[in-house]
């Protein structure tokens, strides 16, 4: 995955916790997309890297955090890396 300045990483964020919100939406106004995928796109997979990328910005901040913090989103993160890796390649 390619790293990012801080603020372009909340750009890609953005952009793909958007798009999974539309599906949901869509869903949610139109039903399934077809008889065998509830979505058009990979949902789980955007709200996935919109997760990983909102980790990658709260653990680069000078925020402080305690241990079981940065322990917990370091797991958060390492499996959203995991599955979209699994997503892309």
């Amino acid at each position: 995955m390619v790293e990012l300045d801080p603020k372009h990483a909340a750009l890609v964020a953005v952009g793909q916790a958007t798009d999974a919100n539309a599906s949901l939406i869509r869903f949610f106004l139109e039903g399934p997309f077809n008889d065998s995928a509830p979505f058009e796109d990979e949902v789980v997979a955007r709200f996935a890297e919109a997760t990983l990328r909102a980790i990658e910005i709260e653990l680069g901040t000078n925020r402080v955090l305690d241990t079981d913090e940065q322990e917990a989103l370091g797991q958060l993160g390492a499996a959203c890396a995991k599955f979209i890796e699994g997503w892309v390649g």
